[in-house]
């Protein structure tokens, strides 16, 4: 078993043959899909790489997810039907679709439309337990591109806002279990779980990666007695951070 809350240096395919079967309550990765773009919404040699190693990754996603447990994919709303196909072959039902609309975030024009949201995708082996919260968030998050959140001096072109994982984190998971992210990239994932009280195993390709992450990791860790008590989920609101309390 990879050691928990740790972030490991490899290749995902190689590192998760370490991870027992049904071992993990929920996975949360943002794969790689933007791999060499050129930034004028087209297609490249580096994504049909990607999304390659995404099918790759699939199985090994469904292996390790407990029978109850869900997996949360962030994706390209243009590559959203190989993801659901990938799936679909690794024995995973597409569940539901939502949304993360960036407004500052404009890199893929297209035909004179700003292409500004991701598609995040929740698929399951179709046995979810029933749901037991009380409170309820809209299906489209609305965060501005989250570079920011990183330590200065350091860059990653895909970060995602750690409150969007933190509340997705609090809708598929509870208090102590253990998320997988086989693309860590920047940390957040690891991020967010430590503040929601959860365990995680972090995995990624890049060393120059895996110190940004490690970085936030150990800026968690120096605070000492993390804060558990996450708060409550928060709805979408287009007049604020994407949440509002409900």
């Amino acid at each position: 078993m990879l050691e928990v809350n740790r972030i490991h240096t490899g290749d995902c395919l190689e590192l998760m043959r370490e991870i027992p079967d049904g071992s993990i309550d929920t996975v949360i990765t943002d794969p790689p899909y933007g791999m060499g773009k050129d930034f004028s919404g087209n297609g490249s040699d580096g994504e049909l790489l990607a999304m390659s190693i995404l099918n790759s990754v699939m199985p090994g996603i469904a292996r390790v997810l407990k029978p109850t447990g869900m997996a949360v994919i962030f994706m390209s709303t243009r590559l959203i039907d190989r993801l659901i196909e990938y799936g679909k072959g690794a024995d995973l039902k597409f569940e539901r679709m939502m949304w993360l609309y960036k407004p500052n975030d404009c890199t893929f024009p297209w035909r004179g439309w700003l292409l500004t949201s991701e598609a995040i995708a929740v698929l399951s082996h179709g046995k979810l337990p029933k749901w037991g919260g009380d409170t309820y968030s809209h299906d489209c998050y609305q965060f501005n591109h989250a570079g920011g959140e990183l330590p200065e001096g350091y860059h990653h072109p895909s970060v995602k806002p750690r409150l969007v994982i933190q509340d997705i984190i609090l809708k598929t998971t509870l208090t102590g279990d253990l998320i997988l992210d086989p693309f860590l990239g920047s940390g957040t994932t690891a991020v967010a779980a430590l503040r929601t009280g959860r365990r995680f195993i972090g995995i990624e390709i890049s060393p120059e990666y895996c110190k940004i992450a490690q970085k936030r990791v150990d800026a968690e860790l120096a605070q000492g007695k993390l804060d558990f008590d996450a708060p409550a989920p928060r709805a979408f609101n287009r007049k604020d951070d994407g949440f509002f309390d409900v």
